[in-house]
């Protein structure tokens, strides 16, 4: 992959509100850059994106409470919610300002957040994200939503080996290089015995995904930063824009 590979570092930080959140820091001596990834996704799939840009950002990765390692707290789960997380890791870190960017879900957060909190966002990152259905909730669009919630709803989290873990992955994610499926596998995935288990909690990534039927147009307005809005055409994860 692009860039050279640079350390970085694991850590745990509590929000005010009382839960805690794994993430992923890259120190660099560029602006701050909070990189927020998709339903079911985990911070460090953002490990070649940091390597790509080298020192030129500072770049913080966090798994999304509900997600990877961090806290799964009751809650909604909404854009509103992971917004306000979002707002307390920067409050909880010391960071003064922050471009903010992601994909999917972590796009719709992007746009909450530097709606409600302009005064620490730098600019605005949106990849294959914000949903035409948190705009227009049409009937179709509002059907597939829901059947992409129930689908995640009954999905397996658990193999029996290796193998079966990673077939799953590719099955479900055809777009994705070989690469990025085994890093999926070996770092949003726990082992259990000789199995391994998917680290999100289901049934919170299902609520999540019911949100974008959520009418976010009237947070639009309110984004006063630079916002830069792209789409991959080789895959589905910022990861593998390059």
């Amino acid at each position: 992959m692009p860039g050279v590979h640079r350390p970085y570092e694991t850590k745990d930080v509590t929000l005010a509100a009382g839960h805690r959140l794994r993430y992923y820091e890259w120190p660099g001596e560029g602006p701050n850059l909070i990189l927020l990834h998709g339903s079911s996704g985990y911070g460090l799939m953002f490990e070649w994106t940091a390597n790509f840009l080298g020192d030129r950002f500072h770049v913080f990765a966090p798994d999304q409470r509900g997600h990877g390692d961090s806290d799964k707290p009751d809650g909604t789960y909404s854009a509103q919610e992971y917004a306000q997380d979002v707002h307390e890791f920067v409050q909880a870190l010391g960071i003064s300002r922050a471009v903010v960017g992601g994909h999917s879900l972590g796009g719709r957060v992007s746009q909450v957040f530097a709606a409600t909190h302009p005064e620490e966002t730098l600019g605005v990152i949106l990849i294959g994200g914000l949903h035409l259905s948190n705009f227009y909730q049409t009937t179709d669009r509002v059907t597939r939503v829901l059947e992409s919630a129930n689908a995640m709803l009954v999905s397996p989290t658990e193999f029996a080996s290796r193998d079966a873990a990673l077939e799953y992955i590719r099955a479900s994610r055809r777009n994705d290089t070989e690469e990025s499926n085994i890093h999926r596998l070996e770092h949003n995935m726990d082992r259990v015995g000789d199995g391994y288990r998917f680290k999100y909690d289901k049934v919170r990534v299902a609520q999540s995904l019911t949100y974008q039927n959520d009418n976010l147009r009237p947070f639009a307005p309110h984004v006063q930063a630079p916002v830069f809005m792209a789409r991959s055409t080789r895959g589905s994860e910022l990861a593998t824009l390059q």
